[in-house]
């Protein structure tokens, strides 16, 4: 690998990792933003304004594959490659999961041996679930020297995604040893042995996880089952309380609790843990059937706005609750109606819903700009 490529490497590697954590640990999706794209939403600065002015599709992809060709042909492939992983990590970031990977296959074969471009390739394939071809492409970078653990772990993932248990276990194991036993890591192969039912490995993973600074409510809440488990009925205790401080919703650590409980002989204690499990999970499938009411009602309102009716549309999202998602496809309403600042206000309160969301961040950056404030 050139220069160049190699200096890819180098500013990209913690941010293979990071996608890789969020895409494999948490697996999120929009519901809102295949709206964002329409006619109309750049006119309103509702577009990144990197994509504001270029064509998304594989039209595009196909005229930045051909551009990158034509500077490899000019002896410049090591900026050819820098170029088609910059664009296609920029689309994979936005959700254009399909230009991405046209544009890290382009890369492969304009640089076979490049295991940072076989790399970005499994991670787009990863994002759009096709692990078989994720775990290939993973294994290229590796066979072709790429060892660091941000691909190690995409490997061992892929490998678990595709059924095969023990291969996945080999490869999260190096690329714990590799990361210096990051605590994700850790995680990921005790939730593997976890699903396993190998129970006591797992309790001292997860155990290992959390020491090692993983702290993320699922993962407390495996090391709780894994405990439970091995018959670490008093340790299991514990657990399961900790997860309930942290997540004090997650209706199935109470469960789990109740039954330790239960198996601790603490039959009082455990009963009222059954009380408390039944209470949030009816909670839950309460606020699950008002979500799938809300996507049904957001789709509508959505076809309202591509059809161009968007006060209906408008009174349509002002009977939803107020989320995030509902937030941000009204701004997009007002904005079309020429109301942009209270477009702008609006896509605020989306943000301070959900202040994680860097889609939600970026749009109101947009808009701003689009009105000629910085601030």
């Amino acid at each position: 690998m050139n220069g160049s490529g190699q200096g890819v490497g180098d500013r990209r590697r913690f941010e293979l990792y990071a996608v890789l954590v969020v895409v494999l640990a948490i697996a999120e999706s929009s519901t809102v933003f295949p709206a964002w794209g329409d006619s109309g939403a750049g006119a309103c600065g509702l577009a990144p304004a990197a994509a504001a002015a270029e064509p998304r599709g594989a039209t595009e992809a196909a005229a930045w594959i051909e551009r990158a060709r034509i500077r490899a042909e000019q002896g410049a492939t090591g900026a050819a490659i820098e170029m088609l992983l910059q664009r296609g990590s920029a689309w994979l970031g936005s959700g254009q999961v399909f230009e991405a990977i046209q544009v890290f296959e382009a890369a492969t074969e304009l640089q076979p041996e490049s295991p940072l471009a076989w790399a970005y390739l499994g991670r787009a394939h990863t994002t759009g679930r096709a692990f078989d071809r994720a775990e290939e492409a993973f294994a290229t970078a590796v066979d072709l020297g790429d060892t660091s653990d941000s691909t190690l772990f995409g490997l061992g993932a892929a490998q678990w995604e595709n059924g095969d248990l023990r291969s996945a276990e080999v490869t999260l194991r190096r690329a714990i040893e590799v990361s210096g036993g990051k605590g994700f890591f850790l995680a990921q192969l005790g939730r593997l042995l976890l699903w396993q039912g190998r129970y006591a490995e797992a309790a001292d993973t997860l155990g290992a996880a959390v020491g090692a600074g993983a702290s993320a409510s699922y993962i407390l809440f495996d090391r709780a089952e894994a405990l439970r488990g091995s018959g670490r009925i008093d340790e299991a205790i514990g657990a399961y309380r900790q997860v309930t401080q942290v997540a004090p919703t997650l209706f199935k650590a109470y469960y789990g609790l109740a039954v330790a409980l239960s198996r601790a002989g603490r039959d009082a204690e455990s009963n009222a843990e059954f009380s408390r499990y039944e209470r949030f999970y009816r909670e839950d499938q309460k606020r699950t059937r008002e979500h799938e009411r809300s996507l049904g009602e957001m789709e509508r309102a959505r076809s309202l706005l591509h059809a161009g009716e968007t006060q209906a549309a408008l009174g349509h999202l002002s009977h939803l609750p107020q989320s995030a998602d509902v937030l941000a496809l009204t701004a997009q309403g007002q904005c079309r109606e020429g109301r942009t600042e209270e477009a702008v206000a609006t896509l605020e309160r989306a943000v301070s819903l959900d202040p994680g969301r860097a889609d939600l961040r970026r749009l109101l950056s947009g808009m701003r700009t689009a009105l000629g404030d910085k601030g």
